[in-house]
């Protein structure tokens, strides 16, 4: 939605110019005209559907408010353009002042169509529309138990480990890594700190039941139970004892 806003809106900009400086034949009105179209055509339906998924998604007790905003700016511009516009031009018909008034006419749609772009931007990083990949289910445990968003969490985790690998962070944990015993030794830990879960529904619940009863505490284990009745939480002493395990983790690499 965002690169065909932006082509129409050059296209729309560049046009608007061309009016007063270009247009000496009536065929080149058609062009312009033509052109124009296809740029308004672009970006006016790329807007749309949007603004109307974020007014919907983020103000959902003031929809009709959030979308009439929009509607209102555009009114408010064809009433306060036409005086400007009428000043530009003046009550006689040189050609010059109607060059810069066209000129004037593309500039002001361009840093329009600047602002709407930022506009758009924002928007996407909107957290209810980057919440759209999920299912309503999700988005209601993500909320309910304070979630990041899953890109956050995992560049969260990724500063903390190299804070904690890292000489003079305060996350430093003391390990000296110019051993390669040592690297390997880290290597194998965090390999295996995660294991790896399987795909299906139930086998992935399986999985993580079986996980939380290891090194999950007492809390995080009665979640799980309220929330997924259905899976049995082996108990620690019995997973010490079951023949169920976690498919194996690739090896990690060799350097010596």
């Amino acid at each position: 939605d965002v690169k065909t806003m932006r082509l129409g809106a050059f296209i729309a900009s560049v046009m608007l110019c061309l009016y007063g400086f270009v247009a000496t034949e009536v065929w080149h009105l058609l062009i312009l005209h033509g052109s124009m179209g296809i740029g308004l055509g672009l970006f006016v339906p790329a807007l749309g559907p949007t603004l109307q998924r974020y007014s919907t998604l983020a103000h959902p007790k003031k929809a009709a408010q959030a979308s009439a905003l929009p509607l209102f700016g555009m009114q408010l511009g064809q009433v306060v353009g036409q005086p400007i516009f009428g000043a530009i031009v003046g009550d006689s018909q040189d050609r010059n002042r109607m060059n810069i008034a066209w000129l004037v006419a593309g500039i002001c749609f361009a840093l329009g169509a600047v602002t709407m772009d930022l506009s758009m931007i924002l928007i996407h990083r909107h957290p209810v529309m980057k919440r759209l990949k999920y299912s309503p289910e999700q988005v209601k445990i993500m909320i309910e138990t304070g979630a990041k968003e899953q890109e956050v969490f995992v560049e969260d985790m990724c500063k903390k480990l190299r804070g904690m690998l890292t000489e003079g962070h305060p996350d430093f944990r003391g390990a000296r890594l110019w051993s390669g015993v040592a690297q390997r030794f880290i290597e194998r830990v965090i390999d295996r700190s995660i294991p790896k879960l399987r795909e299906g529904p139930e086998e992935h619940l399986e999985d993580v039941a079986l996980w939380l009863s290891k090194v999950g505490d007492e809390k995080e284990m009665e979640w799980f139970r309220k929330r997924f009745p259905h899976v049995r939480l082996p108990q620690i002493a019995d997973s010490a004892t079951e023949s169920t395990s976690f498919p194996s983790s690739p090896a990690p690499k060799d350097y010596s």
